[in-house]
């Protein structure tokens, strides 16, 4: 077995610089300039409310943090809405012509490959929007679920907006209220507002998602199985361009984003969820029907995606996809852990295969690890970066669709 190792911390770098670097010089100075008048706001109004110098003061920290909030918030919001509105496809991430610029064409050279990022990016671009399923979004099975997630998405929206709205409005209203109590009340109202906000977008977007077997009715394509220990369900990317944590995604919202464009992405639901997370469609089965299902998916897969974990039901999942010949759809995905954890989760995953056909794999140094792959039967690619944030993981992913659909992609 040969191990090659492709460094993508460059090309990564290199897609969010092109992406990021005029907003992120941008955000970085909105936050220090909302920061500091956020000091101002729980302090100096109150305690020259009676003046109009306050209550100037008083609207430019508003604005400031208005600034500061829309900026980063608005446009996803509104996005949010007109998809659910519209019944448009969910978003994925941009495609190569809106990651990009000169910076990227610029680009690295993926060696493995001889092409440069940007020729990889330009074919699997090509070959993603020719994979693309059906235009209509996929709405939950039960109409009054898309009903009742809708109007509390929208609810959702409407504290995060009004945010700002409110702290404006104690400033100009409660003009009795003095020094570090009035700072108290706006802090407070404001974080209570974000709070419920935030959690009642994600509450609604959960409720707006349809169960597996409603989905495979209608998108036909080959699926996307995503098979993970149930507790990396909450495994979350924060987002290194960003400082606000509404933007941060969990890791498998992030990944099925991107792989949605080849195929419904599928799971087994966790026992005992209230409602399934955003990300892979989930199937809810028996304790004794559970594994027919997996083997019914795996055998029917465009890709079979792992995980890696801790679990002995990843063993049995790697275990299943031996058994069936399914090694060449396999798509190992790193979660952001420590090095000693992540070598931890590998030699679990990869137990049944080091024991029995690939011993070269217990060597792996997977300690930037993010995603990997078979490339035939003789060879294992993993790609790493040393970063862990969206980018490198949608950079990854995209880097290994090529390499495992080649001859799709260069068609």
């Amino acid at each position: 077995m040969k191990v090659v190792q492709i460094d993508a911390s460059e090309a990564s770098g290199l897609v969010r610089s092109s992406l990021g670097a005029p907003r992120t010089a941008k955000r970085k100075t909105l936050a220090i300039a909302s920061t500091v008048m956020g000091g101002v706001l729980f302090f100096i109004p109150f305690l020259l409310m009676q003046t109009p110098v306050a209550i100037l003061i008083g609207v430019v920290v508003v604005g400031g943090f208005a600034i500061h909030f829309y900026q980063r918030d608005a446009s996803e919001l509104a996005e949010l809405l007109l998809t659910v509105a519209t019944l448009r496809p969910l978003a994925g991430p941009a495609s190569y012509a809106q990651w990009t610029a000169n910076d990227v064409k610029q680009s690295a050279h993926i060696a493995y490959y001889e092409l440069s990022l940007a020729d990889v990016l330009d074919r699997v671009d090509t070959f993603r929007t020719r994979s693309r399923g059906p235009s209509e979004r996929q709405v939950p099975d039960r109409s009054w679920r898309r009903v009742v997630g809708f109007a509390i998405t929208i609810v959702g929206t409407a504290c995060v907006a009004a945010a700002p709205l409110y702290a404006l409005l104690v400033l100009v209203s409660l003009r009795d209220l003095h020094g570090p109590a009035g700072g108290l009340v706006v802090g407070l109202g404001m974080a209570v507002l974000l709070f419920v906000g935030a959690k009642s977008i994600q509450l609604g977007r959960k409720m707006m998602q349809p169960s597996a077997k409603a989905l495979l009715a209608k998108d036909t394509r080959s699926p996307v199985l995503w098979l993970r220990a149930f507790r990396d369900d909450r495994t979350v990317l924060r987002d290194s361009e960003e400082v606000n944590e509404l933007e941060d995604r969990s890791l498998e919202e992030n990944c099925t984003r991107e792989l949605w464009y080849y195929g419904p992405v599928v799971a087994v639901g966790a026992p005992g969820d209230r409602l399934p997370p955003v990300g892979a469609v989930r199937g809810y089965f028996a304790d004794d029907d559970w594994q027919n299902a997996v083997k019914h998916w795996m055998s029917g897969a465009r890709f079979i995606i792992i995980v890696v974990g801790v679990t002995d039901w990843l063993r049995w999942e790697i275990e299943t996809a031996m058994q069936g010949n399914h090694l060449s759809k396999l798509l190992f995905i790193f979660p952001p852990d420590t090095p000693s954890n992540r070598a931890r989760r590998w030699r679990n995953t990869i137990a049944p295969l080091a024991n029995e056909k690939y011993p070269e794999l217990r060597d792996i140094d997977v300690t930037f690890a993010r995603v990997g792959y078979f490339d035939g039967e003789d060879t294992f690619v993993l790609v790493n970066d040393r970063t862990k944030d969206h980018v490198t993981y949608e950079v990854a992913l995209r880097l290994v669709v090529y390499g495992l659909c080649r001859a799709e992609a260069m068609s």
